[in-house]
């Protein structure tokens, strides 16, 4: 059962004590505490522990929460911006509709957490590892995910315009219908992962891999695939016009139903190796197949 409290002055100084290794000093520890509405802004609560505490409607803006312990936490609608998570443990904690802009996960321990509509402009996920992490119609608008490893992951409708994935790992994830205007994408690997029907007009994915990728009806106008790997992913009924695929590997591709009016940078190999049918626009506007000696692979004036 949950108990109602609140974090007092003489607390927050017993753990300043605490992190000082000074005498007297006591570790907070409010787990399994009811602190909804708690105002505690700039605290530095760096080790505290908060296991399945609840923060329903708190702010926490600011606060120094390295290192401290959510494991299990409710933090939903809670105001968080500009805190610090780095090295955490937030693992099952949910944090849906809540307000973390600018706030800073690295190397926090995520596993299950859920960020369900929650708004997360800029804040930076560097080198953590997401094990079945709900982003679902998250706004991560300019974040910084550089180096993570996504895991079963669901991103369906989340807003990443302009967020930077580079060198990203992302395994059976989701990003149906996803928001990916100038996104960063460079040096991703990514494996059996949902992109249908994500608008990603201007996306950068230079040198990436997308094996066995879902592209179906997405909207790639303008993207960057250049050297990229898309072996086997289906692009079919995608808008791919004006997108450069430049030494990027089409074996297999599905593009069935695509839109390749004015792409750049393609060969007749590249397009030989893919799948068309009569419902692919080809570069120089004509309907599909593709056929070799056509010149059809050179984007029509």
């Amino acid at each position: 059962m949950f108990k109602s409290t609140a974090i007092d002055p003489g607390m927050v100084e017993l753990h300043r004590k605490w992190l000082a290794g000074q005498s007297g000093g006591a570790v907070l520890n409010l787990s399994h505490q009811s602190l909804n509405d708690v105002q505690l802004e700039d605290a530095v609560l760096s080790g505290a522990r908060f296991t399945s505490a609840t923060f329903i409607d708190a702010n926490l803006t600011g606060c120094d929460l390295t290192r401290a312990v959510f494991e299990r936490a409710h933090l939903k609608h809670a105001v968080l911006n500009r805190a610090d998570f780095s090295e955490a443990n937030l693992q099952g904690a949910c944090f849906d509709e809540a307000w973390c802009e600018e706030v800073q996960f690295s190397e926090a321990l995520l596993d299950e957490a859920s960020f369900r509509a929650a708004h997360l402009e800029r804040a930076r996920f560097i080198a953590v590892n997401m094990h079945r992490v709900d982003l679902s119609q998250a706004i991560l608008t300019d974040g910084a995910f550089h180096q993570a490893r996504f895991f079963e992951c669901r991103l369906v409708l989340a807003c990443l315009r302009e967020a930077n994935l580079s060198g990203a790992t992302l395994t059976n994830c989701r990003l149906a219908s996803a928001s990916l205007e100038d996104a960063i994408l460079g040096r991703v690997r990514a494996q059996n992962c949902d992109f249908s029907h994500i608008v990603a007009n201007g996306l950068l994915a230079p040198t990436s891999e997308f094996s066995h990728c879902n592209f179906r009806d997405a909207d790639l106008s303008g993207a960057d695939l250049r050297e990229a790997n898309l072996k086997s992913s289906s692009f079919a009924g995608a808008n791919l016009a004006g997108a450069r695929f430049g030494g990027a590997n089409l074996h297999l591709a599905d593009l069935r139903g695509a839109d390749l009016r004015g792409a750049r940078n393609l060969t007749a190999d590249q397009l030989g190796v893919a799948v068309t049918d009569p419902t692919t626009n080809l570069p120089n506007g004509a309907p599909g197949p593709f056929v070799k000696g056509s010149g059809a692979e050179k984007p029509g004036r």
